[in-house]
């Protein structure tokens, strides 16, 4: 592939924030002509894209005027519910590919999404909606024991929270108004089922209706006590669960794939695994942030990013043409996320991180270190990442133990 091979196409990325600068990167690379909007003043944007509006995702018609006035050929986004949205409703306005507006409704609405799972007989945790703090309280006795609430659309694991029944009035209905405020429309949230059983994330592409599985990995989450729950502290590549478990999974994901009517585009379902029943229990149609992309690529060979600048272009044979010729896959992948719980009464050692950064082993790592360790409320209160490969589980679990001990003391 050389950086002619897009040439003259002009591509919009809405969003201009740290996961969609590697999306404006790779476009770059290519050759692309790339434009960037955000509600924010990027530092030194206009040195990484062509064209920068400061714009945000929400305001359609500037956006849409932009399109037009550009000529462009594409608009992408990706890590951003928001913005992906606001992507689905450009591309119908201007006839470019992205994924229909109905099914991006469906997989950014929590309540419409289980609703969804419920109408096409894939297996969800039992749920309500919930409108008010005194339907909270009529169906919190309908769980066992614990159960979550959850906003209706947001990401991070913002406004997520575990809850016992048992616990007093008070402090649920504090959680219950702080998680209707992560709502987007302030009205509903979701109370669900509390399972506690093996995470799975699933990342897949589709390509005219075509389904290539690119990783499927275990996600393991802080669970025990009420801080940081839900929030991961690492990805693992391959996942624990059998063959024979995943390869149901991976059944389970096409027919939700085929439910939905996704011909082409990123799908990433993220399930729950208990005594050997698959419970789904969200799915997104976009590339996955979380380092999800990074693990995917390492895995298979083939990089989602560069599979979605090509589908927004409309270029067919997006299985061949996304294929990264010279990448070396691995066999075994951790991605190890840092928060300031695995810093009580340690210190990162700053020297020692050039050491880190010359070992073979380490794919890729961050450490903001002269930031202050933001209060662990959600995914964004992770302040680093360390990513590990090897060819066996047992080799990257002492690489990664061996790599942390080298800067935490």
């Amino acid at each position: 592939m050389t950086q002619l091979d897009l040439l003259n196409k002009k591509i919009l990325v809405i969003g201009s924030g740290p996961e969609q600068i590697e999306l404006i990167k790779q476009a770059k690379s290519m050759g692309a002509y790339v434009i960037s909007t955000d509600k924010k003043t990027i530092p030194n944007i206009k040195k990484i894209v062509d064209k920068f509006y400061k714009l945000s995702a929400s305001n359609f018609k500037k956006i849409l005027k932009i399109c037009i006035k550009n000529k462009v050929d594409g608009v992408i986004s990706v890590c951003s519910e928001k913005a992906t949205k606001t992507v689905s409703k450009l591309a119908s306005k201007i006839k470019k590919p992205a994924i229909p507006i109905k099914i991006m409704k469906l997989t950014t609405n929590k309540i419409k999404m289980k609703n969804f799972f419920i109408s096409s007989n894939i297996k969800t945790p039992r749920f309500y909606k919930i409108n008010n703090f005194k339907d909270l309280m009529n169906k919190k006795d309908s769980f066992n024991n614990t159960f979550i609430i959850k906003p209706d659309e947001s990401f991070g694991q913002k406004g997520v929270f575990k809850i016992s029944k048992n616990s007093n009035n008070a402090e649920i209905k504090k959680k219950f108004f702080e998680c209707k405020k992560f709502s987007i429309n302030k009205k509903s949230i979701l109370i669900e089922e509390f399972i506690d059983g093996q995470e799975i994330n699933v990342v897949a592409l589709v390509s005219n209706f075509k389904v290539k599985f690119l990783s499927i990995s275990d996600r393991l989450t802080y669970k025990k006590g009420q801080k940081g729950f839900g929030i991961a502290y690492k990805h693992s590549f391959p996942s624990k669960v059998s063959n024979k478990i995943q390869l149901k999974i991976k059944q389970k994901c096409k027919k939700l794939i085929k439910f939905l009517g996704i011909d082409s585009g990123v799908i990433y379902p993220q399930v729950i695994i208990k005594n050997k029943e698959i419970f789904f229990i969200e799915v997104a149609s976009r590339v996955p942030g979380g380092k999800m992309r990074e693990l995917s690529m390492i895995a298979s060979g083939y990089d989602p990013l560069k599979f979605e600048i090509f589908r927004c272009l409309n270029y067919k044979k997006l299985f061949l043409k996304s294929k990264l010729k010279n990448f070396n896959t691995k066999k075994n992948i951790q991605i190890k996320f840092f928060t300031e719980l695995d810093l009580k009464n340690k210190k990162i050692i700053k020297k020692n991180l050039k050491k880190i950064s010359n070992t073979n082993y380490i794919y890729d790592f961050n450490f903001p270190i002269n930031k202050k360790v933001p209060i662990l409320k959600n995914s964004s209160s992770r302040f680093g990442y360390l990513i590990v490969v090897g060819k066996s589980f047992k080799d990257v679990e002492i690489r990664l133990k061996n790599s942390i001990n080298k800067f935490i003391k």
